[in-house]
């Protein structure tokens, strides 16, 4: 077996690389239950404010705030990925929805370990369907803290439709196009336009400097 593989280096890279990763994955999950004792002397309520820093960065904050882990494949979360968060006394998830929420990731949460990877690309014939699809959109629309906020109005660009949030920030709209602009709206903040998706989750105001310019007055 050893002259087989030396013979052929590719397949004995494969294997070694193979090797790495669970190696790598059994140290994390070992890691990860050894800390769970510790970890629940953590506050699980996340508040930050950065903006435009390594998503590295951001990881290592939720860590630090939360006691959970991350693990993810350096190729995917590069150097060069960078993201913003302005959030007070936030869940871990609502935390992770914000920081990933334009960037070509996911992540799920096991136990005290939240695994990153790369958003699956749809096929050709997949986008073909989508096109004459539509697709039930919830989301919530919060303000710079993260606070939900309450009679915001979120339309469908071009008149196809609108609602408003609720008391916590929620709005559902039925039957709309995926790919569709969304026009989201709130008194004394920032009109924005966001597109719409199947992961589609929050959408963060920003107050305009009108209502920022008369709070100081």
């Amino acid at each position: 077996m050893y002259q087989k593989y030396t013979k052929e280096p590719g397949i004995a890279h494969a294997l070694y690389r193979k090797i790495w990763l669970i190696m790598r994955l059994t140290t994390v999950l070992l890691i990860a239950t050894l800390m769970q004792l510790s970890a629940a002397t953590f506050g699980q309520r996340i508040t930050m404010n950065q903006e435009n820093v390594p998503l590295k960065t951001l990881f290592k904050e939720i860590r630090k705030q939360s006691g959970f882990n991350f693990f993810y494949d350096g190729r995917v979360v590069s150097p060069n990925l960078k993201s913003s968060i302005k959030v007070s006394n936030v869940s871990v998830d609502e935390a992770l929805k914000m920081v990933l929420a334009n960037l070509p990731l996911t992540y799920e949460i096991k136990d005290k370990l939240i695994i990153i990877t790369k958003k699956t690309e749809p096929s050709i014939l997949d986008k073909a369907i989508a096109r004459f699809q539509t697709i039930d959109v919830k989301g919530k629309v919060v303000d710079s803290l993260g606070n939900g906020l309450a009679g915001a109005t979120v339309s469908v660009k071009n008149g196809k439709g609108s609602t408003s949030t609720a008391a916590n920030g929620d709005f559902t709209l039925k039957n709309v196009d995926e790919g569709d602009v969304l026009v989201v709206s709130y008194l004394g903040y920032v009109t924005k336009e966001v597109s719409v998706n199947k992961e589609f989750n929050y959408v963060q105001l920003q107050q305009s400097m009108s209502k920022l310019d008369a709070g100081r007055n």
